[in-house]
């Protein structure tokens, strides 16, 4: 069976710990496995080989796999236009050489998007850093954010405004959504 078993079963378990409800599968005609994963936003399968050409090879069975489940599937919704191919390699080959590759195959958005990573370890952090467009954002801070106003008095005083010009520019913009006046 071709295909990356450490890289799926690594995406499988980082996905899961994100809220996704995930789901280990044989990708029959192209005779390796996959991982198909679902959240409230979006639908992610991912296949992973050693190179570029067998992720070249996995794309040309797993796109259309993936097409004709959200094409079948009841109650996919909106997702549909939020599903994605995830294409993972091990192995990264000449940058020169697959440079065009790669971005032909990630611009192809016949059906859903794709995202292609080569030279990834099946580390946590590894196929966490590709997977990090799906995960959900961190809480915010307890505090809150800072107020945007006050950071840009300060910035344009630590960066060589005069303190009392910047707080007055400050104020006439956030008076009059302009500074023609100032």
């Amino acid at each position: 069976m071709n295909g990356d078993e450490g890289l799926l079963s690594t995406a499988s378990s980082v996905l899961r710990q994100n809220g996704f409800a995930v789901m280990a599968e044989h990708l029959h005609e192209a005779d390796s496995g996959w991982v198909l994963a679902e959240s409230d936003l979006f639908i992610v399968a991912v296949v992973a080989g050693p190179d570029l050409d067998e992720l070249r090879r996995l794309e040309s069975f797993a796109a259309p796999e993936l097409i004709n489940r959200l094409i079948h599937t009841e109650g996919v919704g909106g997702k549909r236009w939020d599903a994605y191919l995830v294409l993972l390699a091990r192995r990264a080959g000449d940058a020169a050489d697959e440079a065009p590759e790669l971005v032909a195959i990630e611009y192809n958005t016949r059906g859903v998007r794709r995202l292609v990573a080569v030279g990834v370890d099946a580390t946590e952090e590894n196929v966490r850093r590709v997977l990090r467009p799906f995960m959900p954002l961190p809480p915010p801070t307890p505090g809150g954010l800072a107020d945007a106003f006050q950071d840009l008095t300060e910035q344009l005083a630590v960066n060589g405004v005069d303190a009392d010009d910047a707080r007055r520019m400050v104020a006439a913009f956030q008076d009059r959504g302009h500074l023609n006046d100032v």
